[in-house]
């Protein structure tokens, strides 16, 4: 393994885990977390090796999905990111609202305290994701 395509390897697998084994158990996560740093360890770059390795170590953190909050702000952003996955319109009209609310969670979490700004915007990915879900399909119609 040799550099920036090898982190991009890791850096996806943890983000595919940190979906999949949302919640899940502690020893699970670290075991995943450990076979991922093994992966890390074998890039030769430096620079690489040790953003993959940092990465890999965050699994636990990042499937454990965004913590409770309690300002108005990570208030108002789980409400933005429910009303962003419960939308039915077709594909366009559904891209042009989640991209606002999108703007708007990004928003939330410049305002919010600093112990929950980085939830917030923990939360906002789900609606990127959707975004690009959503583009993937409709450029392949």
């Amino acid at each position: 393994m040799s550099g920036e395509a090898d982190f991009e390897r890791v850096d996806a697998e943890v983000r595919d885990l940190a979906l999949r084994l949302n919640g899940a158990d502690p020893a699970v996560l670290a075991a995943e977390s450990a076979r991922l740093r093994g992966l890390a360890e074998q890039i030769e770059d430096d620079l690489w090796r040790g953003r993959a390795i940092s990465r890999a170590e965050r699994l636990p953190v990042l499937a454990g999905g965004p913590q409770g909050g309690s300002s108005a702000e990570f208030r108002s952003a789980e409400t933005l990111v429910a009303q962003g996955m419960s939308l039915q319109t077709p594909v366009p009209e559904r891209l042009s609202e989640l991209r606002r609310l999108s703007e708007q969670v990004a928003a939330l979490a410049q305002q919010a305290p600093p112990r929950e700004s980085g939830a917030i915007l923990r939360m906002n990915n789900t609606l990127l994701r959707l975004i690009s879900g959503l583009e993937t399909a409709d450029d392949h119609r």
